[in-house]
This record gives structure tokens, sequence and C-alpha cells, in this order.
């Protein structure tokens, strides 16, 4: 997701919802991905502050830095995408990860709530930029989303007020995967594995009394 977001003007909630971007994101098979956000930030932040933001034990920051205009780049790796609010700069944002094994299909959604939308005034959007721009690459081919698909990639554009004055935004993606091979070797499938074989299991034969 791509925005530039972050002065003094917005409340704590917003900012949060807001700054954060995921530029060039991927997507892995087993629901881990890369991540490369750009924000801007206020006056009175840091790279250290802004590296917290984005620090969790979910992820690891492989890369960030700060011009002297505030504008931050950090790059990360996950393990879970649907943990990804656990990041505080995200932390109101919905991910979820889900999986349809007759379909043979995954679908990756983020959506974005804002108790209270806004418009920024031309000032405003002068510092963040005035288009709102999303992209995120897939592992399978893509079957149905609400943006726009090239290849395994999806990208979403809109008027950055658009984005803001919305109570809800949905960003989805629905793509081919092979559910039974990306959820094998987890705890939860070897747990179902060790069930079904504990069913199957036959009783030792007791020995006859003579």
């Amino acid at each position: 997701m791509s925005v530039r977001i972050a002065p003094l003007l917005l409340t704590p909630a917003l900012m949060l919802v807001l700054s954060g971007c995921l530029v060039d994101s991927t997507l892995d098979d087993k629901g881990g991905g890369t991540m490369k956000v750009e924000l801007r930030g206020s006056a009175t932040d840091t790279l250290s502050r802004v590296k917290a933001r984005f620090t969790s034990d979910n992820s690891e920051i492989t890369s960030a830095t700060m011009d002297d205009q505030k504008n931050a780049v950090v790059e990360l790796k996950y393990k879970d995408f649907t943990k990804l609010n656990t990041l505080p700069q995200f932390k109101e944002i919905n991910f979820s990860l889900t999986s349809d094994a007759k379909a043979k299909t995954k679908t990756a959604s983020a959506t974005t709530k804002h108790d209270k939308p806004i418009t920024f005034n031309d000032e405003q959007l002068a510092y963040f930029g005035k288009e709102l721009s999303v992209s995120i690459t897939v592992p399978g081919e893509v079957v149905k989303t609400n943006g726009q698909a090239k290849d395994k990639t999806v990208t979403w554009k809109m008027p950055l007020n658009t984005y803001l004055s919305a109570p809800e935004t949905l960003f989805s993606v629905t793509y081919k995967a092979d559910v039974t091979a990306a959820t094998a070797g987890t705890p939860a499938a070897a747990a179902a594995q060790d069930a079904a074989a504990a069913k199957d299991a036959k009783p030792a034969a007791t020995p006859k009394k003579k």
C-alpha cells in the first residue's frame, strides 16, 4: 500500500491507519512475505521512532532510511500476513488470509476503517500527495480482485481524499493456491494428521486366555 502520512495535524489513530503504505509488497505461499513502506514523518519524528512503529515479533526490518525532509523508507519481511496489525503502524487495519479447498484458492485482504472520515485541503494534499496507490504480488494466478491485476500483481489507485473520506475501504485479491501444500508442515496440519492416524489405528489384539 502506498501513501505518505504523519504530520501532527492528524490524530494518533488516523496516523496509524494512514501513514503505513505497502509498496512492492509480496506474499509467499506460506503466508509470509516482504514489504516496502514509505511515509513522511512529522517535524519531531526520528528514524528510530519510525522503526519502532514497524517492530513486532512477526517482522524483521531489513532496511530503514529517513532524509532531511522526513521522508522515510522502511523495508521488512514478515512471517504471517494476518498478523501485520501487530505492527503499531498497522494496528487499526484488519488483515485476513482465507482458503477455499474446493476452489483451490486463497483470498488475501486488508480492511481499513476510519471512525472519523476526513478530507485534506490543498496544503495537506501538497504535503501527502493526491493519490493513494496500493500493490501486492501474490504467489498464484489472480482469479478475482477489486483492484487492477497484471500477472500476479494487483494494484489499487484512488484519490487520497476518496480514501480518507470513506468509512471503510477493502483491498482484496483471490488467487490460485495449492491449499494442501501451503498448509503442510504447520502445527495445525501436524495435529490433524496425528488425529487422523490415531483414529485409523487398530487396537492391538488381546491374547486369548487358555
